[in-house]
């Protein structure tokens, strides 16, 4: 994976290995000498920190919590808290324990502690998304753990890297089941002693990691929505590292690193199918028709972003020959009103929905101005389809590195996170017919198959793929380099005074 780090405005596109110098040492010290980091994620915490709401991968960025195994940049399973697994059948993962490793309240992870923690996570209401509506159970076998699904599961072992199905001490589950408590309670290289709720959170260095003792002493972190605010701090020496430096900022930071890769990441807009103007595809293909993804690759992203002809980037074997689009038949829209809606957390995206409701309104749409909210205050009004059209970006790749998981759960009519309410018995034909295939190659077809016909539809309007930015100063090193974006911080990252 590509790391290329942006120091010069006049270079900013092109820069693959320059680090510039920088003189920020004003990181504290803990007890032993070793220096604490300050860190900034751009979401708040939705669910006081609970792994079956988005912060689990807050969690895992931070080096808090960690899942049975790891998936490296090929997509391959790597050990994690698992050292050994292996599929024993077609529904049946088997999963042998790492020796020695303890929870943060010292005791220890044991196959019993793995079945409370993954039965806790079967039976939630709601369950985490990626065992959603899958009936599996899990029970001890010695010391190794089997899961089994009633019928054959080809991902069933990828499940069990995602942040949501990480694994906590049996004290995390005793208040409440539905919404387990990480305090105290996790595996990872740093421990939460001190959370706030909405803003800031203390870590400290866990001594006994089993991937060997932190380089830090800890983490102060800080939940910053307003990306302009996170950029600000680096600069007054508040910080040392943060997530998602917006582009506009860039030429503002030429005295610190930006890191930066491309991601199986792409923003696009969900069209609500269920209600509202929408409803029409004549009115849907108008609408995708009129988005010029190039012209908001270049005026928003600066270049630092792809145009998008699909949900997926294409720069895989997998992509490369996938069918081009078909849209309907476009319909005049004829001054036809509707409202667009996306968050602020994602620096780039209040700008691009700005973009894109001026290209709807030159295509004859009336367009409210545009709806901009932190993405946990607007997420019960997405869910509920409240706005005629969202912009919004998501990693495909994170369902267990698994496309077709992303499709079933964005684009299908059960799916728990249909934005665009789309319900397409040949989507959903297609989903169900490739669900138990345990050929990969199979189920990666299915999804490029799923994928036209979304598209097609014009249900889905992809706008760009993105980028991953980090923004730090020169003495942070070691971050984790996680094509995924959920993991951050590691036992190796270390800042020098």
């Amino acid at each position: 994976m590509l790391r290329r780090i942006l120091a010069g405005v006049a270079t900013l596109a092109a820069l693959t290995g320059c680090v510039v110098a920088g003189n920020n040492d004003s990181s504290a010290s803990g007890p032993d000498g070793a220096a604490r980091l300050r860190v900034a994620l751009n979401f708040a915490p939705v669910g006081n920190l609970s792994p079956y709401t988005d912060d689990a991968s807050s969690l895992m960025r931070l080096g808090v919590s960690e899942s049975l195994i790891n998936i490296d940049a090929n997509g391959a399973p790597q050990p994690a808290l698992a050292e050994k697994f292996e599929m024993t059948d077609d529904s049946t993962a088997r999963f042998t324990l790492r020796k020695g490793v303890k929870f943060h309240d010292g005791t220890p992870l044991n196959a019993a502690a793995v079945v409370n923690s993954l039965q806790a996570a079967f039976s939630a209401e709601p369950a985490p998304g990626t065992v959603s509506g899958r009936e599996l159970t899990v029970a001890a076998d010695g010391e190794d753990v089997l899961v089994k699904s009633p019928e054959a599961d080809p991902i069933l072992i990828m499940r069990f890297a995602n942040p949501d199905m990480v694994i906590l001490a049996p004290k995390a589950y005793e208040a409440d089941r539905n919404k387990p408590n990480p305090i105290d309670a996790g595996t990872g290289p740093f421990e939460v002693t001190e959370f706030d709720g909405s803003s800031s959170a203390t870590l400290e260095a866990n001594p006994d990691y089993w991937g060997g003792k932190p380089k830090l002493a800890g983490l102060d972190a800080k939940f910053i929505a307003e990306a302009d605010s996170r950029v600000n701090a680096l600069r007054a020496g508040e910080l040392d590292v943060f997530q998602n430096v917006p582009i506009a900022q860039l030429p503002n930071l030429t005295e610190f690193t930006v890191e930066t890769r491309d991601i199986p990441r792409t923003t696009g807009l969900y069209l609500n199918t269920k209600q509202g103007a929408f409803t029409d595809a004549g009115l849907r293909a108008a609408a995708a028709k009129a988005i010029d993804a190039s012209v908001i690759a270049k005026s928003v992203y600066g270049d630092h972003a792809d145009p998008a002809k699909g949900l997926f980037r294409g720069d895989l074997d997998w992509t490369k020959d996938r069918p081009a689009p078909q849209l309907p038949e476009a319909k005049d829209p004829a001054g036809t009103t509707i409202t667009i809606a996306t968050y602020s957390d994602r620096p780039e995206l209040p700008e691009a929905v700005t973009v894109i409701a001026d290209q709807l309104r030159k295509a004859g749409f009336t367009v409210d101005t545009p709806v901009v909210k932190e993405y946990p205050v607007l997420e019960p009004d997405l869910k509920a389809g409240k706005y005629d059209m969202v912009l919004l970006s998501r990693m495909y790749m994170s369902k267990a590195n698994d496309p077709l998981s992303l499709i079933q759960l964005d684009h299908t009519c059960s799916g728990g996170n249909n934005l665009s309410f789309l319900c397409d018995a040949q989507v959903d034909e297609v989903i169900a017919g490739a669900a138990a295939e345990s050929d990969v190659a199979k189920r990666r077809a299915a999804a490029v198959q799923a994928e036209s016909l979304i598209v097609s539809g014009a249900s889905y309007v992809p706008v760009v793929h993105e980028q991953v930015r980090i923004g730090r100063v020169n003495q942070v090193s070691a971050l984790a380099e996680d094509p995924l974006e959920w993991k951050m911080i590691t036992n190796l990252t270390t800042i020098s005074k």
